[in-house]
């Protein structure tokens, strides 16, 4: 494989991870809508939750 095939599958691991990440952080948002015992979010577990992370703890609701 190429050095560009290389970098390419980097960036699309880290974008996945990015991704999943993000969507962690919207299941732990909903289920916290209604758990007694509130879970933390992971926003710092990828740049695009940090970036994200004044939207997920404000006072709005998911659906």
């Amino acid at each position: 494989p190429s050095t560009g095939t290389g970098k390419q599958l980097a960036e699309t691991c880290n974008i996945n991870t990015s991704l999943m990440t993000f969507k962690d952080c919207i299941r732990v948002l909903n289920e916290n809508q209604t758990a007694k015992k509130q879970m933390l979010l992971p926003y710092r577990n990828s740049v695009l939750t940090s970036i994200f992370r004044p939207f997920f703890i404000g006072r709005g609701r998911t659906i």
